[in-house]
């Protein structure tokens, strides 16, 4: 049993900021951490600064999910500007497409249009020359 009893007024935490292992960062979000009016043995004092451990891990895990969320944040967003930028390319390519298939429909058509005309010139002239045979037989 603690026979000493601690005695405290307010004791008041902020701005702490603890490094382990030279990677992982904890810290106190603004708000801070406070003991007020505490009177009790030193195991329930421990215990009260268990509070002070459990703020600086729940701060700290809200810092950093925000860090990450603002992160992926980020990265969809470089992800959507690509999808953006490649969805632009392949309406540019499907102009382009459109517009070589009319150039290539025009020039079928021009082809086909002087096939016709050369056709139709060359059943006029069968017709002149079967006429002029016919008029030579009588």
């Amino acid at each position: 049993l603690d026979g000493v009893e601690w005695q405290v007024g307010l004791l008041r935490v902020s701005s702490l900021r603890v490094t382990l292992n030279k990677s992982q960062h904890l810290a106190l979000g603004p708000d801070g951490w406070a003991l007020r009016g505490f009177v009790g043995s030193e195991s329930e004092l421990k215990a009260q600064f268990h509070g002070l451990a459990a703020c600086l891990l729940r701060d700290s895990s809200a810092a950093l999910a925000t860090a990450k969320a603002a992160e992926v944040a980020a990265e969809m967003r470089k992800g959507a500007e690509a999808v953006a930028k490649g969805a632009e390319a392949v309406a540019k390519g499907a102009e382009a497409v459109v517009i070589r298939a009319e150039a290539v429909g025009t020039r079928v058509g021009m082809d086909l249009l002087k096939t016709a005309e050369k056709a139709s010139e060359q059943l006029s002239a069968t017709r002149s020359a079967a006429l002029a045979w016919s008029w030579r037989g009588l």
